[in-house]
C-alpha cells in the first residue's frame, strides 16, 4: 500500500527530499529523539492545546484507528463549530489541522506554532493544509498562523487571548500554493522511489537541522569540523581530513590554527595575547553559572514568553588568600525563584572579575533580573565585571585538537582537563530546566535525587571553568 504524504513528511521533503524518504521508510536508522527534542515537542503540544481554549464551543476529534478518526473528523466538521485536529485526505495527501474555524464564507485554517514569529517553513506547512483541504472538498476562506506573542506580560492569571498573535497568511501562501502540485508530485516520486545515496557532501536547507549527516561516516578530524565551515568545498575535491589540506591552503586564520593543531597533534597557543587576557583579570576572580527555565507559557506574574527565569546558580571564588569558596542556590519549589535567588546572589557584591563561558547568557539573565527588580542596582556592577571565557578560544589564542572545532565548554573541558559532562546524569542546561520543572510542577518521588544531580551539574560548570583557566595559566607560564 502506498504511503500518505503527511504534512510532516512534506515539510521535511521540501527542504531535504532524502530526509523524507528516510523518515518514511528507515526511521529506525535515524538517531532517536533526544530528551531535549521531546521536551520541545511536548511544549508544542501544550501550546497547541492551550490555543484551543480560545474557542470554548469547539470540539476535538477523538477516535481510535485511522478509518474511525477520518470518519469522526467528517462528523465533527458537519456540526459547523470550531474543530480541533480534524483529519483531511485528498488523494495521497494527509494532514491534521490544528484548528478549523467556521465562517459564513467557509472555513478558516489556523496553524498553531509555539514560536514567536512566522517563518517560511510555516508557510509551506499552512499551504499544504489549505491545498489538501480544498482538494478534499472543503471551502477554505482564510489561513492563519497563531503564534506566541513575545510582548505579552502575564498578570496574576494567564490571558490566553493575549498570549497569542493571529497572523493572516492567506496572501503570503499564494506563491507556495502555485508550486504545490509540482512539489507534491516530486516528493511522491521520492517517497515511492529507491533508497537515496548519501554522498559525503550531503547538505540541505532544513530549518531544523538534517539528521542525515549522522549517517555519513567520516574520519576523525574531518573537514566538516573546520571552524564556521561545512567543509563542502574540500569534500567536493575529495579531501576528507583536515590534515590532508596541503599546506593549510584556502583556510582562514582561525582554521589555519586548527589545521596546525590537528596536523601536529598539539595545542596551539598565542602566548602574548593569552597572557594579556589572563593579566587583565581582576582579583578576586569569580566563576558564575546560571540555570534557567524559559517556558513558552509564562508561569509567573510579570514574566513573558520564553523569558529566562533563573532557578539555580553556582559560584566559585578564588579568594586573595589562596583559598577557593563555593556558593550555590537551587530553588526548592514551583514558586517564582527570582526573589530568593537574588537574596542568595548578594554574595557577588564586591570587586573582581566575574568569569562566565559565553557570558552573554549570564549578562542577559542579570539584565532581566535588574529590569524585574530595579532596586537591585548592584546587579549592574556585576554585569560590568563580567568577562567571557569563550574569548581566548573563539579568537583561537588557545586551540586543542580535541576541541574538534568547537568553543563550547562541553568541548573545551574534556580537551583541557579530561573531565566529561557525559559522566553526569544531568549533562545539559536544557535537561536541567526540564528536570527542575518536572520535580517542582508536580509531585516527583525522585525529587531529592534530581536536586542533588542539578547541584552537581551546575557546580561542574563553575569548577570546570576554573580548571580550564588554570590550564591556560600553566600554558602561559610553561610553554609547550
Amino acid at each position: 500500500m502506498s504511503k500518505f504524504l503527511t504534512k510532516s513528511l512534506f515539510t521535511q521533503g521540501v527542504y531535504c527530499p532524502e530526509l523524507l524518504w528516510f523518515a518514511a521508510h528507515a526511521k529506525d536508522e535515524l538517531s532517536p529523539i533526544t530528551a531535549d527534542q521531546q521536551a520541545m515537542f511536548d511544549q508544542g503540544t501544550q501550546v497547541g492545546t492551550l490555543a484551543t481554549t480560545r474557542y470554548p464551543d469547539g470540539i476535538r476529534v477523538d477516535a481510535e484507528g485511522f478509518a474511525a478518526y477520518v470518519e469522526a473528523s467528517k462528523q465533527a466538521l458537519s456540526q459547523e463549530v470550531p474543530v480541533f485536529e480534524a483529519a483531511l485526505i485528498a488523494g495521497r495527501q494527509y494532514c491534521r489541522v490544528d484548528i478549523l474555524r467556521p465562517t459564513p464564507r467557509g472555513w478558516d485554517i489556523l496553524e498553531v506554532k509555539s514560536g514567536t514569529s512566522v517563518k517560511e517553513v510555516h508557510l509551506w506547512d499552512v499551504a499544504f493544509q489549505v491545498d489538501t483541504a480544498r482538494r478534499a472538498g472543503l471551502v477554505v476562506h482564510r489561513a492563519y498562523i497563531l503564534h506566541i506573542n513575545s510582548s505579552y506580560v502575564r498578570g496574576v492569571d494567564l490571558d490566553v487571548q493575549e498570549l497569542f498573535t493571529e497572523v493572516d497568511v492567506t496572501e503570503d501562501i499564494e506563491p507556495f500554493l502555485s508550486r504545490m502540485s509540482g512539489t507534491v508530485s516530486s516528493l511522491l516520486r521520492v517517497l515511492d522511489g529507491p533508497r537515496p545515496q548519501l554522498p559525503a557532501t550531503h547538505s540541505c536547507s532544513s530549518p531544523y537541522g538534517c539528521p542525515l549527516r549522522e549517517l555519513i561516516v567520516l574520519p576523525e578530524h574531518n573537514v566538516t569540523e573546520l571552524y564556521r565551515s561545512t567543509g563542502k568545498d574540500f569534500l567536493d575535491k575529495g579531501v576528507l581530513r583536515i590534515a590532508d589540506i596541503v599546506d593549510g591552503a584556502g583556510l582562514s586564520h582561525k582554521q589555519f590554527v586548527q589545521w596546525r593543531a590537528v596536523t601536529l597533534q598539539a595545542p596551539q597557543v598565542d602566548h602574548q595575547r593569552l597572557s594579556e587576557w589572563l593579566g587583565s583579570l581582576q582579583e578576586p576572580v569569580s566563576y558564575l553559572d546560571f540555570e534557567t527555565i524559559n517556558p513558552a507559557i509564562p508561569l509567573f506574574e510579570n514574566t513573558s514568553p520564553y523569558q529566562h527565569i533563573p532557578f539555580q546558580f553556582s559560584l566559585e571564588v578564588d579568594q586573595t588568600d589562596g583559598t577557593v569558596s563555593h556558593y550555590e542556590y537551587l530553588h526548592p519549589d514551583g514558586s517564582d525563584p527570582r526573589p530568593a535567588l537574588l537574596h542568595a546572589l548578594q554574595v557577588m557584591r564586591g570587586e573582581g572579575s566575574v568569569l562566565a563561558h559565553n557570558a552573554s547568557f549570564e549578562r542577559r539573565v542579570l539584565s532581566e533580573l535588574l529590569s524585574a527588580f530595579p532596586g537591585e542596582t548592584w546587579l549592574s556592577d556585576v554585569m560590568d565585571r563580567l568577562v567571557d571565557t569563550i574569548t581566548p578560544f573563539r579568537e583561537f589564542w588557545y586551540y586543542h585538537p580535541k576541541q574538534h572545532g568547537s568553543c563550547s565548554l562541553k568541548a573545551i573541558l574534556p580537551a583541557l582537563t579530561g573531565a566529561f559532562y557525559s559522566d553526569l546524569e544531568i549533562s545539559s542546561g536544557s535537561t536541567a530546566s526540564q528536570e527542575f520543572l518536572r520535580i517542582t510542577q508536580k509531585a516527583a518521588p525522585d525529587a531529592e535525587h534530581v536536586r542533588s544531580q542539578l547541584l552537581e551539574y551546575c557546580k561542574q560548570d563553575t569548577q570546570g571553568l576554573r580548571e580550564v583557566v588554570e590550564v591556560l595559566k600553566q600554558r602561559v607560564l610553561k610553554p609547550e
